[in-house]
């Protein structure tokens, strides 16, 4: 259970300029990443510092 809380607060935690680990493997184009935090409950909605949500990150990053 000490596991599944350490993940849950890993997924949920917002690093330098708020930004998630969702929105960091998805700006770097890791599709599995993506998808086992996205199972384990990460958050599509949370916004970084410029108001960019995980799928806006990664539209921008793909253009690039």
């Amino acid at each position: 259970i000490i596991f599944k809380i350490s993940i849950q607060i890993l997924i949920q935690t917002q690093f330098q300029r708020r930004t998630t680990p969702l929105q960091l493997a998805g700006r770097g184009g890791h599709v599995e990443v993506v998808q086992t935090l996205l199972e384990k409950g990460a958050s599509l909605t949370a916004c970084d510092a410029t108001g960019r949500n995980a799928l806006e990150l990664a539209i921008a990053a793909s253009k690039k």
